[in-house]
């Protein structure tokens, strides 16, 4: 069998079936270490490293076309910063308003059960007078938490007041 290049009748090697040349092109990357494999190098496909495994990998099975896309990346798309009053109102309303906006909402809420816990009390029994004083003592914790509400506004609105002269 001469195609085969064996001779099988006495088990020798012929060299009559020896090709010169290789019939696709082959590439061979050498690297000092297999480190560059590793799972701590190469999990996250940003790190340079592994987008230069990744790159070699697609250059050796012939899809340099990878390549290319893969090294453009993703560029940071950062916000422009903006300054002026409006900018220093928002902050401020972020870090005082929405505070005091939430306080607000809460006292108006509490306000709403006390009336209606009191409109029941008077429905089903007029003469009864132990929530006169929790109601009393409630009104007046309202009444100094809508005070502090009405200072903690009146002080952001002066520190607005500040940062709107120094711009």
């Amino acid at each position: 069998s001469s195609e085969t290049g064996t001779a099988e009748s006495t088990g020798e090697l012929a060299v009559s079936a020896h090709l010169s040349s290789s019939i696709q092109k082959g590439k061979i990357f050498v690297c000092a270490s297999s480190y560059i494999t590793t799972p701590q190098l190469i999990n996250d496909a940003t790190q340079p490293i592994s987008i230069f495994v990744r790159n070699v990998t697609d250059y050796m099975n012939g899809a340099e076309e990878l390549c290319t896309m893969r090294t453009k990346g993703l560029s940071e798309n950062s916000l422009t910063t903006v300054k002026g009053t409006l900018v220093t109102f928002m902050q401020l309303f972020n870090q005082y308003g929405l505070a005091v906006l939430v306080i607000i909402i809460a006292l108006i809420i509490w306000r709403f059960r006390v009336a209606r816990r009191r409109a029941i009390r008077l429905t089903y029994n007029a003469d009864d007078t132990r929530d006169d004083d929790n109601i009393r003592v409630a009104e007046q914790t309202a009444k100094k938490l809508a005070e502090e509400a009405e200072k903690a506004a009146a002080k952001a609105k002066k520190l607005a007041n500040k940062k709107g002269d120094a711009d």
